[in-house]
């Protein structure tokens, strides 16, 4: 007797062919032979009316809460309300008088890159002219976490307590106004 899948002579008493593994007595089906299965059908969907389908309204408030949330960020991230920026949003002037009785103005520069540019004045006929002092060297300065402001610059090194009032900067015992007189130098 032979293997009906391989054609191979089987022995008297064999229950599997000895070279395919092939059941003796078992049928064997050619790939050809087998049935063929039909594809599956597209079962058309059935959707209830009432299925959650989104509207153009919750979209709409989807995507305005989105744009809000990411224009809060925005502003979180650039803070135009930041002490520093608050700062070096002006030009601060302070007008004294110095130990020899002149009248003296610091023109005060405070830039958002922590630059700071300090020029002084004295009065003098009528006018404002350059006191050309070490003073009016650049220099840095730096908001500290104790309400304290600090300043650096070639010569000089110092810290003060400060205070911001609308239009008034308040550092130590200095008082500081945004808003310059008509004859300020420029």
């Amino acid at each position: 007797m032979d293997c009906v899948r391989c054609g191979r002579e089987l022995g008297a008493d064999a229950h599997f062919c000895s070279h395919c593994g092939h059941e003796v007595g078992a049928p064997f089906i050619m790939f050809e032979d087998m049935p063929q299965e039909t594809p599956l059908q597209e079962q058309p969907s059935q959707t209830p009316s009432s299925s959650p389908v989104p509207n153009k309204k919750r979209v709409r408030r989807i995507i305005a809460a989105l744009c809000a949330l990411a224009a809060i960020i925005a502003l979180i991230a650039w803070n135009p309300f930041s002490l520093e920026k608050r700062l070096s949003k002006h030009t601060w002037y302070r007008e004294y008088e110095d130990s020899y009785g002149s009248r003296c103005l610091e023109v005060l520069e405070l830039h958002l890159n922590g630059d700071r540019v300090s020029k002084k004045y004295l009065y003098r006929s009528g006018e404002w002219i350059s006191a050309g002092r070490a003073d009016n060297l650049p220099g840095s300065w730096e908001i500290m976490e104790n309400k304290e402001i600090y300043f650096k610059g070639q010569y000089y090194e110092w810290r003060d307590e400060w205070s911001l009032s609308g239009s008034k900067l308040i550092i130590g015992e200095y008082e500081y106004t945004s808003t310059p007189k008509k004859n300020y130098p420029d």
